[in-house]
C-alpha cells in the first residue's frame, strides 16, 4: 500500500507519512528525568500524540506512565464549550503527604481524579476539597497528585 498524508485523527506507520520524534525525544527525556512539567503545544498533524507515544513505549520500563484524556470536555454554565485533546504524561516524583479524598467517599480513586477534573471545568461541588497539593490553585497538577498518591508514590 502507498502512504499518504492523514489531514485527521491519529496516524498509522504503515499507512501514513509520520513526524520523527525520535531526534525530539532526548530532549523530552531530559525534562522527565529532572522531574520537570513540560507542554507540546504545536499545530494539528505535527506529531503531538506520535511523541507521546514515544514518551510512553521508550520509559514504560524505567516510568510508571499514565496517560489522561480531556477529549470533549465541556463547562457547565451556559457558556459551554468543548476543549480539545490534551493529554498529561506524569513521571512519578512527589514526596509530600496529602488529603487526596476529594469527594470525601473514604477512599482515594479514579472519582477524586474526575471529581478536580470537573472542578477544573467549573463545577463547584467538590471547590473546598479539590485543592490537594498544596500550592493555593485547582488544576492539571492536582490531578497528578492525585495519581501519584494513587501510585504509591506520596
Amino acid at each position: 500500500m502507498r502512504k499518504s498524508f492523514n489531514i485527521t485523527g491519529s496516524c498509522n506507520p504503515h499507512w501514513h507519512y509520520m513526524v520523527d520524534t525520535e531526534k525530539r525525544f532526548d530532549s523530552v527525556k531530559k525534562l522527565i528525568d529532572h522531574g520537570e512539567y513540560f507542554t507540546i503545544n504545536r499545530a494539528r498533524q505535527y506529531g503531538k500524540t506520535t511523541m507521546l507515544q514515544t514518551i510512553q513505549r521508550r520509559l514504560s520500563e524505567q516510568y510508571l506512565i499514565i496517560k489522561i484524556s480531556f477529549d470533549q470536555i465541556a463547562l457547565s454554565d451556559s457558556n459551554a464549550r468543548s476543549y480539545d485533546t490534551a493529554e498529561v504524561v506524569s513521571s512519578i516524583k512527589v514526596g509530600m503527604s496529602l488529603t487526596c479524598d476529594v469527594n470525601q467517599d473514604g477512599n482515594v480513586d479514579i472519582s477524586d481524579i474526575v471529581a478536580v477534573i470537573n472542578t477544573i471545568a467549573d463545577d463547584k461541588k467538590y471547590r473546598a476539597t479539590a485543592e490537594v497539593n498544596g500550592d493555593n490553585s485547582i488544576d492539571i497538577s492536582d490531578v497528578v497528585a492525585i495519581i501519584n498518591y494513587i501510585a504509591g508514590k506520596k
